[in-house]
């Protein structure tokens, strides 16, 4: 009788297949991207809520919004029940996700507003990114930190699990700027002498500015706090963080240094 003797190596290689296989199978899934625009008068407002995805927001010059959203799931099936619902009005453009009860779903979103816009997006598991020349912003993340380049306007920033990092295209003259998170670091850069009053307040974590601003430290503790003007301090700023470093900085300083 013949006998076939495998080798050890063998066993090893043909079980590491089987377990890449195994990978391949279990990471599949599909795919499908909804584009679409819609007109917006360029003093309008677009809103985002999503709940697995990263929402990226840029401006252009044009009285439209663009909508590109890519849906990925584990099944055809599951596909066909994750939806991107599109509202439209006179002033107003409203995206939202609606998710399978069961079973793994995301979208991702791409989103070009008009220069100028109000915007507020919002997603509980995922990053948020805005570049460009904005009205007022709101933006919310659960899981996720959020970068925003571009802000002007009344401006609403929090987290929970994330950083923060707020960069201003001009000094605000007035109104509320906001930055909120429990674990993460916020950053905010403001081009040179801001007229701003500023509150700002970290339990575990250090305060630094780049602005003629008092940082005060607990005598016990590691918490740290800064209350401060400058100018005729219009713009209300307000900072906290339970877990994180907050730093106020010269963006127009780091943008040369760059």
């Amino acid at each position: 009788m013949l006998t076939v003797h495998r080798s050890p190596s063998f066993a090893v290689l043909a079980a590491a297949l089987a377990l890449s296989a195994c990978t391949i199978v279990n990471a599949a899934s599909v795919t499908e991207e909804v584009d679409r625009t819609v007109p917006l008068s360029a003093d309008g407002s677009v809103s985002v809520s999503n709940v697995n995805g990263k929402i990226d927001v840029s401006t252009w010059e044009r009285n439209e919004v663009r909508i590109r959203a890519i849906k990925s799931a584990e099944s055809k099936a599951k596909l066909d029940e994750t939806e991107v619902r599109i509202e439209t009005g006179a002033d107003s453009v409203t995206v939202k996700t609606e998710l399978p009860r069961h079973g793994s779903a995301s979208v991702n979103y791409e989103i070009s507003a008009p220069a100028g816009a109000d915007v507020r997006v919002d997603t509980v598991n995922g990053h948020i990114r805005m570049t460009g020349a904005y009205g007022d912003v709101r933006a919310h993340s659960v899981n996720g930190g959020v970068n925003a380049a571009g802000l002007s306007g009344d401006t609403k920033i929090d987290t929970v699990n994330g950083g923060v990092e707020a960069v201003y295209a001009q000094a605000p003259s007035a109104g509320s700027h906001q930055f909120h998170s429990v674990n993460g670091s916020l950053e905010v850069l403001l081009p040179s002498s801001p007229d701003a009053s500023f509150r700002a307040h970290t339990v575990n974590g250090g305060i630094r500015t780049d602005f003629a601003l008092e940082v005060r430290k607990a005598r016990f503790g590691p918490t740290s706090s800064m209350d401060g003007t400058l100018g005729s301090g219009a713009a209300k700023f307000e900072l906290d963080t339970v877990n994180g470093a907050i730093r106020i900085l010269n963006g127009t300083a780091a943008a040369s240094v760059r």
